[in-house]
């Protein structure tokens, strides 16, 4: 049994005052199993992050043009709150039953630099 695993960085220091999104963007996730994220910001954001998902067919052979995106629940909102948690945060998915995640960042208020990291496998052949 082999596995694979996939990193794809969706957010690199981007201005966190600017409404961050990677709808232009979304990361595939079709055949992976276990997803994670790692939230890092700097400086004084709050704001809310969301990750939304897809069925709708993009990828390789297709034009990353999904038009259907609905959000994830994770039973709580993925919150930066610099007053209440260090820098950081990760998000732990598993068995994705999507092909293709966008991720967003609203902030309410503060500045600084966000940055997120993706990460999955496949486990088998």
């Amino acid at each position: 049994m082999s596995k694979e695993v996939s990193r794809k960085v969706i957010f690199d220091a981007v201005d966190g005052t600017t409404d961050p999104s990677s709808i232009l963007t979304p990361t595939s996730v079709k055949y992976q199993d276990n997803a994670g994220l790692v939230i890092n910001w700097t400086g004084t954001l709050a704001g809310t992050f969301k990750v939304f998902a897809t069925n709708d067919l993009f990828g390789v052979n297709n034009t990353p043009t999904a038009s259907n995106w609905n959000e994830l629940d994770f039973g709580a909102s993925i919150s930066l709150d610099p007053t209440i948690q260090a820098a950081g945060i990760l998000v732990n998915m598993t068995q994705l039953p999507f092909v293709g995640l966008y991720f967003s960042y609203t902030n309410a208020s503060g500045t600084g630099n966000i940055s997120v990291t993706f990460a999955s496998k496949r486990i088998g052949s």
